[in-house]
């Protein structure tokens, strides 16, 4: 069986998704987290990710590290890979918790771009 695309994942795909325009904010008005209490949302046709910012006060930090990588994995499945490769919920979340034991700071790499918008 072959190893997953989604196991490059890697700071670097992190600095080409920045290169694409992708950027992250915490989102207090959307409907669709306080409707459907998600943790996050990636909505590929502003190349935006939207973090609940109460996850670190309901869940902790090790969750928001968990959600900011999951969506991020979703931006590196629809802009860096093969468009025909579409991953299941749990796969993106078996992905992020991989990441988060290879590279313990990787959810802080990704904060550090935006600092200007809370994180």
């Amino acid at each position: 069986m072959p190893l997953s695309p989604l196991r490059k994942f890697s700071r670097s795909s992190i600095d080409e998704l920045i290169d694409e325009d992708v950027s992250m904010r915490y989102y207090r008005d959307s409907v669709a987290i306080k409707n459907k209490k998600r943790l996050g949302l990636w909505n590929l046709n502003r190349t935006l990710i939207y973090i609940n910012p109460t996850i670190v006060q309901q869940l902790g930090k090790y969750a928001e590290d968990v959600t900011i990588v999951h969506e991020w994995l979703h931006a590196y499945e629809d802009l860096l890979l093969d468009p025909l490769q579409i991953f299941r919920e749990k796969q993106i979340d078996w992905w992020a918790y991989f990441h988060l034991r290879q590279d313990a700071l990787i959810a802080d790499y990704i904060r550090s771009f935006f600092h200007k918008q809370g994180f």
